[in-house]
C-alpha cells in the first residue's frame, strides 16, 4: 500500500511505536528502497500536528456522545 503513494522523493515520517520499529517493517522499507525517519516519540504533538486535531476531535465528540454507535458516528461526522 505504501509503495503506491511513495515517490522517490518522498521521507515517510512515523513514530517510534513498536509496528514501526519491528524488524519486518525496517526490512520491508529498505527493500522498497524507502527513505524514512523513526527516531521520533510516538504521538508527539510537536513533531505530529495531527496528533493536536486526533485530540481536538475527541474532547468534542466526548463532551456531546451519549448513546449508540451511530449516534458517536453522526457526532465525529459533524465536528
Amino acid at each position: 500500500m505504501i509503495v503506491t503513494v511513495y515517490s522517490s522523493d518522498s521521507i515517510l515520517m512515523h513514530d517510534g511505536a513498536p509496528c514501526h520499529r519491528s524488524l519486518s517493517t525496517q526490512l520491508y522499507l529498505e527493500k522498497k528502497k524507502i527513505c524514512y525517519i523513526c527516531d521520533w516519540p510516538p504521538q508527539s504533538p510537536d513533531l505530529n500536528i495531527i496528533e493536536n486535531i486526533w485530540s481536538i476531535l475527541k474532547k468534542n465528540v466526548a463532551k456531546r456522545f451519549t448513546g449508540t454507535i451511530e449516534k458517536l458516528w453522526k457526532v465525529a461526522k459533524e465536528e
